[in-house]
């Protein structure tokens, strides 16, 4: 009998070791099934407005800038405004030496009245010839002679009345005024330098520009700017007005690229977008830092979901990618 209860203490016991290893196992395996799960994230799909943009960073320039030269080379007499003035239509800006302009212009009179007397001689010439050649006292050489020594005459004064014209307007071009009305942003020269003037090398001695219309130029990746359109509207941020939006219109698009090295064999091309800002803020000025981003697209009531949850599948699947089958880059909801 006690072999028997023995017996029956030591089932129980394997019985129950089983049991708890059995439990010690299943625990340990619900462990390590937690620690080896992923987080995911989820976010319920919804209706909302989904809005693709295009950054492109540039410059603050005014739209309308005139750049002052001499029509002629001479010495600066006198500037009478300064940097950052404003000057209405008309107004003087420089005098320049008339001493060296007059010498020329008094010049080519001189040059016009001895074109005057030799006219005269031909013309007296010619007459003459003609009527010994009525009275077969000339030959055919010499009246063709006369008459084209007569013609070159003539072209020689008409030469010489344009050379006057030009020194005229030299002369009356040595009084620089305003062509338009506007802020001096850029004045080059001092009084008593060298305004070095032509019709193609002439230097620029200061620029005006109308500060009431500004507008920024940005360089838009090729990939991006097939998207950009004409009067899309833009939100723009100055770097020197922070926290604060404004907005403006593309009112430019270039067709010729600009291809730029960023080192090594790598090339990036790009297109320059002209920005119309709408309500120019007051102390802005040109060459400042902008960042524009150009709203291409607009979706109202899209179904939306994150950006992450979008997966690239092969052939087919691209047929139900966002937008007539292209990936909308940069979309923002």
């Amino acid at each position: 009998v006690a072999k028997s209860k023995l017996t029956k203490k030591k089932k129980w016991l394997i019985f129950g070791g089983g049991g708890v290893l059995v439990v010690v196992m299943i625990i340990a395996s619900l462990s390590k099934d937690n620690t080896d799960s992923i987080q995911v994230e989820t976010e319920k799909v919804s209706r909302q407005m989904v809005v693709h943009k295009v950054n492109a960073s540039g410059k603050i320039k005014p739209e309308t800038e005139v750049k002052i030269s001499a029509t002629s080379s001479a010495w600066i007499d006198s500037i009478t405004v300064n940097e950052g003035d404003f000057v209405k239509k008309g107004k003087h800006l420089i005098s320049l030496d008339r001493k060296q302009l007059l010498a020329n212009y008094n010049s080519t009179s001189s040059s016009v009245r001895s074109a005057e007397a030799r006219v005269k001689q031909e013309l007296a010439s010619k007459k003459r010839v003609e009527n010994m050649y009525e009275q077969n006292l000339a030959s055919d050489q010499e009246l063709e002679a006369v008459q084209a020594s007569y013609q070159i005459a003539k072209s020689s004064l008409e030469q010489a009345k344009s050379s006057l014209e030009s020194r005229k307007d030299d002369l009356d071009k040595a009084r620089i005024v305003a062509p338009q009305d506007g802020i001096v942003t850029a004045l080059n020269k001092e009084v008593g330098e060298m305004a070095v003037g032509g019709m193609f090398q002439a230097e620029v001695l200061m620029i005006i520009a109308d500060l009431n219309r500004m507008e920024v130029i940005v360089d838009v990746n090729e990939n991006d700017v097939i998207s950009v359109s004409l009067g899309d509207t833009t939100e723009i941020e100055i770097d020197a007005f922070q926290d604060t939006i404004f907005y403006g219109v593309v009112s430019e698009i270039a067709h010729m690229a600009q291809t730029s090295s960023m080192g090594s064999a790598e090339q990036v091309t790009n297109f320059e977008v002209k920005i119309r800002i709408i309500d120019v803020p007051e102390g802005i000025r040109p060459g400042m830092s902008a960042t524009a981003n150009i709203v291409t697209d607009k979706k109202i009531d899209a179904l939306a979901i994150p950006i992450q949850s979008l997966t690239v599948r092969p052939a087919e699947s691209e047929k139900s990618t966002f937008g007539k089958g292209k990936n909308p880059k940069g979309s923002n909801s």
